[in-house]
């Protein structure tokens, strides 16, 4: 899991900011409701609002500018 935005991965966002959390599945995994559960779990871990986004699903605009902007949160 990586932080996507610099505010969280620093830890300078205000209390009213959101987590946003980028994930990578291994090859061949989907998440189906389980996203439902783990963004439930992670926002009472954080005590805050968490959304989560598919590294994959990032538009190609943004992709670049994410990406160097993330820091690892948790890595297998």
């Amino acid at each position: 899991m990586r932080a996507a935005w610099p505010q969280s991965a620093r830890g300078t966002a205000g209390p009213s900011i959101d987590v946003d959390i980028l994930y990578d599945l291994l090859p061949g995994r989907r998440l189906g409701w389980e996203i439902e559960d783990l963004t439930d779990e992670l926002s009472e871990l954080f005590g805050r609002r968490v959304d989560l986004l598919s590294a994959a699903a990032l538009h190609e605009r943004l992709r670049a500018t994410v990406l160097a902007e993330a820091r690892p949160l948790y890595a297998a």
